[in-house]
């Protein structure tokens, strides 16, 4: 969103990559790592998060769960 309101919408830069799961996952843990209150206020709106399947979860989508689920919550 940013960069499209850097450059507008027509430019050929505001295009965003199409991101596979592995890469959305990896993002989220860098923006959770860069920017901890990011966490915690992502955290305190999103109350209860239902994980279906999740001994199917992989090594790094597992510790953005746990990442997740240590995160405070403001009272």
């Amino acid at each position: 969103m940013l960069l499209r309101a850097a450059v507008g919408t027509a430019a050929p830069q505001a295009r965003i990559p199409a991101l596979g799961a592995a890469e959305l996952v990896g993002a989220a843990l860098d923006a959770f790592a860069a920017d901890p209150q990011l966490l915690t206020a992502q955290r305190d709106r999103i109350r209860l998060l239902l994980i279906d399947d999740a001994q199917q979860l992989d090594p790094q989508a597992a510790g953005w769960f746990e990442r997740w689920r240590q995160a405070p919550i403001s009272p």
